[in-house]
């Protein structure tokens, strides 16, 4: 039976409020999000640069963040890779408490090992899975296994209260043409993942404008466009960032 909405209203004023590791996209509780892209594209920078302003309280691309311990979890690209990027990163946040948790090895495949994936994550927040296809046993673009996926790790999710934030490849078949948002139900295996997803964000390359003469402006190839393909728990509307990928510093900065 539905409720009146005066008992509805007053069970929900009884709750305490939602708290939001990233304002209006990522809540402190099980489940997960979605950064999607195609390859080359920024990802994994903009992940870490995520897990630093976790892991020290600093807003992220004009959001507001708590102070989380935070983990960094990729199976590509080796450890001295991995910490000449996070030497270049850290310089603009504040001290650590050491709260930032980091592995490069292969991933336990789900389903099947969720007990080695629960002991590796005990007690953080939020941990990227980058990337996430090779943390899914079988073949992550058929819909069987992307769904026995997403079960497994929800489950994970919901015993050690970690939310999880998947760094997912998309391709188009022809590299030259832009993926828009609504493109995620296109793109091969996006639907299964972004279904059950709190949030999907999707970094893509910029737009090419035109001049006042008509032809086309030409496009900085350093510029990037971040859209809220979806953001279920968001009370505003979330509309596109642009961003610019600084390459020296490894940062994007909201222009």
């Amino acid at each position: 039976m539905l409720d009146p909405q005066s008992v509805f209203e007053m069970t929900v004023r009884a709750q305490a409020q939602r708290v939001f590791l990233l304002e209006h996209l990522i809540p402190d509780e099980p489940g997960y999000s979605l950064l999607c892209g195609r390859p080359g594209i920024g990802k994994s920078i903009l992940a870490l640069n995520l897990c630093c302003a976790l892991d020290t309280g600093t807003p992220f691309l004009g959001r507001s963040t708590i102070k989380s311990p935070v983990g960094y979890w990729t199976a590509e690209g080796s450890k001295r890779a991995l910490y000449d990027r996070l030497s270049i990163i850290k310089k603009r946040y504040p001290p650590t408490d050491d709260s930032l948790h980091l592995g490069v090895m292969s991933f336990p495949r789900l389903p099947g090992k969720e007990s080695e994936f629960e002991a590796r994550l005990w007690g953080l927040k939020l941990v990227v899975i980058d990337p996430v296809k090779f943390a899914i046993r079988g073949d992550y673009t058929r819909p069987m296994d992307a769904l026995a996926f997403i079960d497994s790790l929800l489950k994970v999710s919901r015993r050690i209260g970690c939310s999880f934030l998947l760094v997912h490849h998309v391709r188009k078949s022809n590299p030259m043409s832009m993926i828009e948002p609504g493109d995620l139900d296109e793109v091969k295996g996006g639907t299964d993942y972004a279904d059950q997803a709190t949030s999907v964000l999707l970094l893509e390359r910029q737009r090419q404008g035109h001049t006042p003469a008509g032809g086309f402006a030409p496009v900085n190839p350093d510029d990037r466009q971040l859209y809220f393909a979806k953001a279920r728990d968001s009370v505003v509307e979330l509309p596109p960032l642009q961003l610019r990928f600084l390459r020296p510093r490894l940062e994007f900065e909201v222009k």
